[in-house]
Formats: structure tokens, sequence, C-alpha cells
């Protein structure tokens, strides 16, 4: 056991594996400082305000002191580069990169070698440049879990039922308490359509919600007829059924789907 060295009777903590000499706050606690002393060190502890007051009162639109410049023209920029090369950054700091840049575009977006220097420059780095297998199988799995992301987050939203269209007519119903019932999630067929909304009264009443693309012939080239806004029509009242169609945009307005359905 290792006791602080100001006299305090204290234990010192161990520090990577080395014992401290003394117990935080205790360092200078036997020391007297001349008053010249003092005021050095009052002035460093206001240093950190007087920087944040000087960086306040900068003019705006200041242009960095590195614009322009590269390490094979500035030996300040290149002794920069040659310090982070090899660097390793903790978990927390590379999350808290990340966070800082996300939503910002790369400066390099748009641009081709024949448009920007540093491009093609850059370019030229990599040209002939030969990665190691491990640098190649990290890149190739990378590219692979992008693209099963991507996929997977396509054929979620296909797939996501019910739609945002289809939400706000329920969210109409339970409010008035209407008497119809979501079945738009494959549940209930009358040939080969599944309509979104039954009348759950004994009536035979479907609704529909569709989409101002997807059910537009005009849009949608080569759509089944069935899923056409005539189609559906005519396929449900073959069996007897009603069906009142609302598009996508006109769910947004409550009182005109009030009115389609005769709620007064």
């Amino acid at each position: 056991m290792r006791l602080c060295e100001c006299g305090c009777g204290q234990e010192v903590t161990v520090y990577k594996g080395v014992p401290k000499r003394f117990v935080n706050g205790h360092t200078f606690r036997n020391e007297h400082h001349s008053k010249e002393s003092k005021k050095k060190m009052r002035g460093c502890a206001l240093q950190p305000r007087r920087i944040r007051i000087a960086l306040q009162n900068l003019p705006r639109g200041m242009t960095a002191w590195n614009k322009g410049l590269t390490k094979e023209t500035d030996e300040r920029v290149m002794k920069y580069g040659r310090s982070l090369k090899g660097r390793v950054f903790s978990e927390n700091h590379r999350r808290n990169l990340s966070k800082a840049m996300k939503g910002r575009s790369s400066w390099r977006k748009g641009l081709t070698k024949e448009m920007d220097e540093r491009v093609r420059r850059g370019s030229e780095k990599l040209k002939g440049r030969i990665f190691t297998k491990e640098h190649r199988r990290s890149i190739s799995e990378a590219k692979k879990r992008s693209s099963q992301n991507h996929l997977q987050n396509i054929i979620e939203n296909m797939n996501a039922k019910p739609t945002k269209a289809e939400q706000r007519l329920i969210d109409i119903i339970q409010k008035h308490g209407l008497p119809y019932k979501y079945v738009g999630d494959y549940k209930f067929w009358i040939e080969n359509v599944n309509p979104d909304f039954v009348e759950c009264n004994g009536k035979k009443v479907a609704l529909e919600v569709f989409s101002s693309y997807y059910h537009n012939p005009l849009k949608n080239i080569g759509l089944e007829y069935h899923r056409t806004y005539q189609g559906r029509i005519e396929i449900l009242k073959k069996y007897g059924w009603k069906c009142i169609i609302f598009w996508d945009y006109e769910v947004d307005d409550e009182k005109l789907v009030l009115e389609r359905l005769g709620v007064k």
C-alpha cells in the first residue's frame, strides 16, 4: 500500500500497474506559489473561456487555413497526415464521427476526373494498386451486406400491411365506430381479389384503397385487369358485392370519406 506524498495519509490509486504519487487534487497541497505564479495559473484557467469568446467573435465566412492545400504543397498538411497514419480510433470515437457525418454529402459527389483535379489525383494513386486478400474479402463482404440490407428493405416495404393509406382509413373507421373490418392482409378472398375492408354486419360491401401509381394503367403499364378500378368493381359485382374505391390521396380528406360511406 502506498500513501499520498502530501502527508494526508490517504492511499493512492494505481494507474496502468504503477501507483500514483498523489491523491487527485493533492499535488500542490503543500506548495506555496508566488504572486507571479498564481497570476500565470489564473490566466491558464481562463484560457478556454478566452478561446471560446475569440471563436464566437470571428467574422463569418472565413476560409479554413488548409483549404486547397495538399500533402504535396504544404508541409503542415503533410505532418498532420503522417500523425494520423495507422491511428486506431476507439469504438466510441468512431460512433461519434459517424453521428457527426450523418446527413452530409461527400465532397466528391458528382465530380469526375475530368472535372476535378483532386479526384484525378486520387484515381491515379489507386491505379495499379494491389489489395491484399483480406482487404478484397472485406470489401466484398461489405458490398454483399449493403446489397442484402437494401433488398430486405425493399421487400419489407412492398409487403408492408396495412399501407400508410390503408392505415389512415383504419383510423377514420375506428374514430367513428364504422362497421368495417380490415382484411387486406390476405385473410379474405373473392375469386382472385383480396379486398382491403369488408362490412362486418352481414352486408356485402367492400372498401378498397388504390394507389395512384400502382393501380393506374396509364402509369403502371401492363396492369392486370382485376387490379384496375373498373375490373375490381365488375369482379366483386359478379358475386353480389358492392365495392367502394378510394384513391390514396382521397383518404386524407376525412369529410369526403364519410360522405362516400353515407355517414352523416
